[in-house]
């Protein structure tokens, strides 16, 4: 048969699975013109899962491969016994549904149950009669007409009726239950007051006057201080009995009232003259002594020139007030005169020492901090052994985890522990009763792998964090850290990219 292109044959009527079908094998390599079958291509299909590239309509039904949603489904459509109008028989069912009036059924049936008062289903309310109550019998579960003497309440005296004309016992009574408006005007007589009932605040202002006052009722304990003024006392009611010790002073004393009479012998003394009273023709030749001096009164104008000299000047005199600043110098000092009592704290500086004066004797114990040091001043032989530092970096082993758990160990203290898993992953800081690190030890983490680190505390274990959830903190992001740090037996603060 000669050659004829594809698009010249005609069309097959039915296809069957050993129908070959021309197939360019490697068509970007080595091109080659073979065959293939039906159930080959249908095998290939099917083991690559390759499906449609947008929506495929089928009957009634239109399947979104890219939403993954069916739409336009009839109830038709479905199998039969997917929908049921019975919703008990599709309660926990996988592959049954209700159908609306189902639903509605079932909602109805429910508001008319839930919205029956029970209390109320065995009731048995008659027409409440005179001096009769209604209670509810909770034993029963019914309402009941009920007498005043079966509800328990005690009858007027004399009477089986409340509205009977008669006296009311103390214990038919509720309390407050009298009101002011109840009792009619002049009801209540001194026999009805209780001794010791009226108190200050039954009685109106104003309302007690002299007439209601017995003799000597009133004593000292009646009287508001500083009540008693100039107008309640009667002439001549004051004498000198009534005036307390030291009580007259200078106010009380009329102007010109006090003459020689009244002044005792010796009465007079310094305190009795104004100031600038007496001058130098009151004194007479050698009247004045050490005994009319006042204390401080002899100032530097009262002396005379060269008038103090060593014999004036008391033993221990002389203090720091009397020099003049600058006046002490070298000369004016013994030997060892001086020591640490005479120094101002921090006076002295650099400049007083003498070259190698301080020595390891003069160094307080814990003196040195950081700061004392200059840079590179520190050297490997003022090292002790067994501390390595590589020079000039100092550098931190790595300890690589892959596993989505992990519980540190002893030898991580210093270490930096990566962790690297597409998963996320649980990283339990372990309780002291296991792994017993000292207080201030630290472990630093890594997040390698896109799996997010997530920190669980161990069995007695507290977690502190700045962010997030401080018993859980969780490393933000890949290639972020946290550092743990043990603050006491089995609490560490978590500090870094945490959320």
């Amino acid at each position: 048969m000669a050659d004829v292109k594809i698009s010249a044959l005609g069309a097959i009527s039915a296809v069957a699975g050993e129908d070959l079908v021309a197939i360019v094998d490697d068509p970007s390599g080595t091109p080659a013109s073979r065959k293939a079958t039906i159930t080959q291509i249908a095998t290939f299909i099917n083991a690559s899962a390759i499906t449609a590239s947008s929506t495929t309509t089928f009957t009634n039904k239109s399947i979104d491969v890219d939403n993954n949603t069916i739409t336009n489904i009839e109830v038709d459509n479905l199998k039969s016994g997917v929908l049921d109008t019975d919703i008990s028989s599709v309660s926990g069912s996988d592959d049954t549904i209700p159908s609306a009036k189902a639903v509605k059924t079932y909602v109805d049936a429910q508001i008319d149950t839930e919205d029956t008062i029970s209390e109320l289903n065995d009731t048995t309310i008659s027409s409440v009669g005179d001096n009769e109550l209604l209670q509810y019998n909770s034993s029963s579960s019914v309402w009941e007409n009920q007498t005043i003497a079966e509800a328990g309440i005690s009858p007027v005296a004399g009477s089986s009726s409340i509205v009977t004309t008669g006296t009311i016992g103390t214990g038919t009574w509720q309390g407050t239950a009298i009101a002011s408006t109840y009792i009619a005007a002049d009801a209540i007589v001194a026999s009805k007051i209780a001794d010791n009932a009226i108190d200050s605040e039954h009685y109106t202002d104003g309302s007690i006057d002299l007439a209601h006052m017995s003799v000597n009722s009133i004593d000292s304990d009646q009287y508001v201080d500083a009540s008693i003024d100039l107008a309640h006392l009667a002439a001549d009611s004051v004498n000198g009995t009534k005036i307390a010790d030291d009580s007259i002073d200078s106010e009380h004393i009329v102007d010109g009232s006090v003459d020689l009479a009244h002044m005792s012998v010796n009465s007079i003394d310094s305190d009795q003259y104004v100031d600038g009273s007496i001058d130098l023709a009151h004194l007479s030749v050698n009247s004045v002594d050490s005994d009319q001096y006042v204390d401080g009164s002899i100032d530097l104008a009262h002396l005379s020139a060269d008038c103090v000299n060593g014999t004036k000047i008391a033993d221990d005199a002389i203090d720091s007030e009397h020099y003049t600043d600058g006046s002490i110098d070298l000369a004016h000092m013994s030997a060892n005169s001086v020591d640490s009592d005479q120094y101002v704290d921090a006076s002295i500086d650099l400049a007083h020492l003498a070259a190698d004066c301080v020595n390891g004797t003069k160094i307080a114990d814990d003196a040195i901090d950081s700061e004392h040091y200059t840079d590179a001043s520190i050297d490997t032989a003022h090292l002790s052994t067994g501390l390595t530092i590589n020079d000039p970096t100092l550098t931190f082993s790595i300890n690589a985890q892959t596993n989505t758990t992990y519980t540190p160990v002893l030898a991580d203290a210093g270490k930096i522990v990566t962790l690297n898993n597409g998963s996320a992953i649980t990283l339990t800081i372990p309780p002291n009763s296991s792994v017993a690190y000292p207080i201030g030890s630290s472990l630093t983490f890594i997040s390698i792998g896109a799996g997010l680190t997530t920190f669980a505390q161990g069995s007695g274990v507290t977690i502190a964090s700045a962010g997030g959830t401080a018993t859980a903190p969780v490393i933000t992001a890949q290639h972020n850290s946290a550092t743990a740090i043990k603050i006491d037996t089995n609490t560490w603060q978590v500090v870094g990219a945490l959320t």
